[in-house]
């Protein structure tokens, strides 16, 4: 009995013990845990560091009640763009037809970046040139005139084009305003001999809706809008839909697969012109496409207020008869069309006996048409990146804000022309030079042999109208004394006045000072030359007097212009505040002693 007892005994304290045990390693594992939370919590913290914000979150994708109802999807490019380009490119095309800001807007930026047409100046790299083939200045200048006479030939003769129509200067302008509308230009360079013109390249602008799948087959990763690519991506094909669909009714359509490249020369069958928004993108998006809404209500906002101005100056009288007519007589005045309805200019209309009328007063005011207008305007300028000045064609600021208004858009017009430029007129310009030198019309050695003779012989700028000068004569002073004091090249002088490479212009001074003196002719003196020669030997004394009596004059004249124009702005920018403050107070403390 007691051996039973003592074993007993013992078997309850070990099984104490082992469950004591347990607990204490329950324990030991829940302080593991708790410090290993409170770590990570202290490593989040010490991150974010932002507070009622969670995990570190941007506030922009926050769930705060200003942005509960804010549904977003991330997408690739083609899913986001393609499926809504039909709808886009038809809304551009009616506010380009339709609405007075969209067509302006269009044909500013149409004007800006062509500027009437481009002129080719052959730009070949001489340094190369020379060390290569040992060719003179005198040589690279012959075969630079060459290329230049090729280049004009083609370019100024409906020849260049596809359907003998328009010349180059008038293709790069329709193709610059067509990708402005609907986002992009699609150009073939077809080849195709002609009686009367030396050259076989044409240029071909296709309407950007004929780029379809085949036979309206849904987008994939093989083929999208139009576009077939590889599994990596690279484009190999066009699908352009028959033209003839366009004109003939009830006509199947019928697609035509264009390689991308040719499959021996790698020569490009087709330039697609539209700028790259999102990695992937395939297809062009209209320029205006951020503002279709602004631009679409404001157009509805200028016709109201048009109705509105055209309503108020219309004079119409309703003849009220005291007695109601008869069946007859109604009839009799509505055959003579007594009996209307609609306002008119000076109009005079009987009414029933029963019936009357109530004028409905818009109360539009003016200022509200305005600040809505010009408002809207400004957002559309931001959007496209065009100043407001520049936008709306109103300069009514100050000289150097109007000024940096222009310089701004010039910017703008400047990049966007070089990137057109990149676009079509260097793969044409290099097309047509490889035709002619093929058909040995010029020669240039070696330009077959390496690409890097190629490219020196292909180096070109392409020139259009400079940033329109506001006024001439201070910006002439200007580039004068930046020149004088070394604050910028004549490069960079040149470049700023769109007159190309300084190298170029160098050549070209020089040639034509050669010809000026094989045909005996003087240069009249400069007004900002110092060191001018008379034009007049006998009379060099009076002729420097009066020389520098009107500079100084003139130079006198720009001090007191700049002066009062300086004293505008401070009048402007620091005591008008100060006056209005002051103005201020004292009406304050002259209420108070009321």
């Amino acid at each position: 009995m007691p051996s039973n007892s003592s074993n007993s005994i013992q078997s309850l304290s070990n099984r104490q013990l082992q469950s004591q045990i347990k607990r204490q390693e329950n324990e030991l594992r829940l302080q593991n845990l708790k410090y290993k939370n409170a770590i990570a919590a202290s490593a989040n913290d010490s991150l974010t560091n932002f507070q009622n914000l969670p995990n570190g979150a941007y506030r922009g994708a926050t769930n705060k009640n200003s942005l509960k109802n804010w549904y977003t999807e991330e997408r690739s490019a083609d899913r986001e763009i393609l499926p809504n380009l039909k709808k886009l490119r038809e809304r551009a095309n009616d506010l380009y037809n339709n609405d007075a800001a969209s067509h302006g807007t269009i044909k500013t930026l149409t004007q800006g970046v062509t500027a009437g047409g481009l002129e080719l100046q052959a730009t070949m790299n001489r340094d190369f040139l020379k060390k290569k083939y040992a060719f003179s200045d005198n040589d690279i200048d012959s075969m630079e005139d060459a290329v230049e006479m090729e280049w004009d030939l083609f370019s100024d003769s409906v020849e260049c084009d596809f359907q003998r129509r328009l010349h180059f200067s008038e293709i790069e302008e329709l193709g610059f305003l067509n990708f402005a509308n609907t986002g992009e230009t699609i150009a073939t360079l077809p080849f195709k001999e002609r009686s009367g013109s030396p050259f076989g390249l044409k240029i071909a602008l296709i309407d950007s809706s004929r780029l379809q799948n085949p036979n309206k087959m849904g987008d994939s990763n093989a083929i999208a809008g139009g576009i077939e690519t590889n599994r990596y991506g690279e484009i190999i094909a066009y699908h352009i839909i028959d033209e003839a669909v366009e004109v003939v009714k009830n006509f199947a359509p019928t697609w035509k697969r264009i390689p991308a490249f040719g499959s021996k020369t790698g020569r490009p069958n087709i330039l697609h012109i539209f700028r790259s928004e999102k990695v992937g993108q395939r297809r062009g998006l209209p320029f205006l496409y951020p503002v279709f809404e602004e631009l679409k209500q404001s157009g509805r906002f200028s016709e109201a207020a048009l109705a509105k101005q055209v309503i108020s100056q219309m004079l119409t009288v309703f003849i009220k008869h005291n007695k109601e007519l008869s069946e007859e007589e109604y009839l009799d005045a509505q055959s003579r069309n007594l009996v209307n309805y609609e306002l008119g200019a000076g109009a005079v209309y009987h009414m029933a006996g029963d019936e009357d009328v109530q004028i409905v007063n818009p109360n539009l005011s003016e200022n509200l048409y305005d600040s809505f207008m010009n408002g809207a305007l400004k957002r559309i300028g931001m959007a496209v990146g065009i100043p407001y000045e520049v936008l709306a064609k109103q300069f009514q600021s100050s000289y150097s804000a109007a000024r940096a208004a222009q310089v701004e858009a010039w910017r703008f017009f400047i990049n966007l022309r070089k990137w057109y430029v990149k676009k079509l007129h260097k793969p044409t310009y290099k097309e047509l030079i490889t035709e002619s030198v093929a058909r040995g019309r010029i020669d240039l050695p070696g330009f077959f042999e390496d690409p890097l003779s190629q490219m020196a012989y292909l180096g070109s700028q392409w020139l259009g109208f400079g940033m329109p000068q506001m006024d001439p004569y201070k910006e002439a002073r200007a580039a004068e004394i930046h020149k004088k004091n070394i604050w910028a090249t004549d490069q960079e002088i040149a470049y700023s006045l769109g007159h190309g490479d300084i190298d170029k212009i160098y050549r070209r001074m020089s040639r034509e000072k050669k010809q000026r003196m094989a045909l005996d002719l003087e240069l009249q003196p400069t007004l900002f030359n110092e060191n001018q020669t008379p034009p007049n030997a006998n009379n060099s004394s009076n002729s420097d007097n009066s020389n520098a009596s009107q500079k100084d004059e003139l130079d006198a004249e720009l001090e007191r212009e700049l002066e009062q124009e300086f004293q505008k702005e401070i009048e402007k920018d620091m005591i008008s505040p100060i006056k209005s403050s002051i103005n201020t107070q004292n009406n304050n403390f002259k209420r108070s002693r009321k």
